[in-house]
């Protein structure tokens, strides 16, 4: 079953509805109006009477749908483009790919070739994924290793791929920590490996919140569940260790392997989710993915394992960063070439605020150990010293040092001097979500 996003809009309905204008036949562009809605309608009423197809949009003269393409092909299209032209008269184009932004980039092709145009590559890309076989990437930070079975899995058991390979990797600015970081990735890569074989033979391997010690475990599960995780030993399992200078160049070489990538973010360390992102998709690999567990509670054992978990209950999702729909859409400018441009990206902001979050939550608890360190040093002197000593002190802080740093404020910044933490967390995070998306000339 094959998933895809069609992208319908109608044709030059906004030249229309100001050409009827133009000549003041406002009745028939209210009336041109009307229809257009009842279209739109019924096309929502027609969409909901099938299976296997959710409706992302629907609105104006546009309709965005996910749907089942090895179902309905491209003749369900047909039927939605037949619908919109017999209320309305006017034809739609429609472009359809394997993620949103794919549909909107064939949805323009679509118009340039003219009116009532289906741009549709997805045969050559279907039969290219059939074709070759995929790597997953997963990007490590814990040592735990579920939620890196949960996402082989998943893509094991996703008929879009032909899973062949799995590979550990981590990121580091010191050329020194490689060898410490190989050593972490074996291990991880054997405990995956032994916790796979496990779950294979009835077991889980548990790690003990308070001793950090792990220990086999009998579990409840099901012989056809076991199978499930039976399919990872197919598989080839490696690991590698990024240096961040040569972060693109190793992305080059994975692109430049004749096989699908799967870039997998479920654990990777936060400081370098803007950069890997960023180079992903500067080279077009859109593949990018993280498991998330939606379900309410979280167990930190086997019952948070794929097999205890529903996705028609929508318990668990395999979230695509290309498609994300809370996240404003942003354009990237690579700042070498100022011609490249890689359409709408659904989540780069998500990214930057992301890291900015993290960064001014950092500052704020190093405000907070300063303060707690300098009010320490305060009660140790005033119990030595006496509070004599110290008065004098505090008048200057608190009074002319504090009036002059709120003037430079004001003159400077054109802000008022604040202590409140909400305050300075905005301020951090402000300044630092300007400053990623100035460097990396996100316009």
């Amino acid at each position: 079953m094959y998933n895809v996003y069609a992208f319908l809009d109608g044709d030059n309905i906004g030249e229309r509805l100001s050409e009827l204008l133009n000549q003041n036949l406002t009745f028939e562009a209210e009336f041109l109006s009307e229809n257009i809605k009842i279209a739109i309608f019924e096309i929502e009423k027609y969409i909901n009477s099938k299976k296997d197809i959710k409706i992302i949009i629907a609105g104006g003269d546009d309709v965005l749908i996910k749907y089942n393409y090895s179902k309905y092909g491209v003749g369900i299209l047909e039927e939605i483009i037949a619908i919109f032209k017999s209320h309305t008269g006017l034809s739609m184009s429609c472009g359809v790919g394997l993620s949103i932004e794919q549909s909107i980039i064939n949805l323009d092709t679509a118009k340039k070739k003219g009116r009532n145009q289906i741009e549709n590559s997805l045969q050559s890309i279907l039969t290219n994924k059939m074709a070759k076989s995929t790597t997953l990437y997963l990007f490590v930070t814990s040592d735990i290793p579920d939620v890196y079975v949960n996402s082989i899995i998943y893509c094991i058991e996703n008929e879009n791929y032909v899973l062949k390979e799995v590979c550990f990797l981590s990121i580091t600015r010191d050329k020194g920590k490689r060898a410490e970081l190989e050593t972490q990735l074996q291990t991880i890569k054997d405990r995956v490996l032994k916790q796979l074989e496990l779950l294979q033979n009835g077991k889980y391997l548990h790690q003990d919140l308070k001793t950090k010690n792990w220990d086999e475990r009998d579990i409840d599960i099901q012989n056809y569940q076991k199978l499930r995780y039976a399919q990872a030993n197919s598989c080839v399992f490696n690991f590698s260790v990024i240096l961040y200078k040569d972060l693109e160049n190793t992305i080059q070489n994975y692109k430049n392997r004749n096989e699908l990538c799967i870039f997998d973010f479920s654990g990777i360390v936060k400081s370098f989710i803007l950069d890997v992102y960023t180079v992903l998709r500067l080279n077009n690999m859109d593949d990018i993915y993280t498991f998330e567990i939606t379900r309410k509670g979280r167990y930190y054992d086997e019952r948070d394992l794929i097999h205890n978990l529903s996705l028609d209950h929508n318990e668990y999702e395999y979230k695509s960063l290309m498609q994300s729909t809370y996240v404003s859409k942003s354009m990237i400018i690579n700042s070498t070439n100022q011609n490249l441009s890689l359409g709408y990206v659904d989540t780069i902001n998500k990214l930057v605020e992301s890291y900015a979050d993290e960064f001014a939550r950092f500052w704020l608890m190093i405000i907070f150990l300063v303060a707690v360190t300098v009010l320490a040093i305060c009660i140790v002197i005033v119990i030595y010293d006496g509070w004599s000593w110290l008065e004098p002190w505090t008048f200057v802080g608190l009074g002319p040092a504090l009036y002059v740093l709120s003037l430079i404020m004001r003159i400077f910044w054109k802000k008022e001097l604040s202590v409140n933490p909400d305050f300075l967390y905005n301020r951090f995070k402000i300044w630092k979500a300007k400053k990623i998306k100035r460097d990396l000339n996100i316009k």
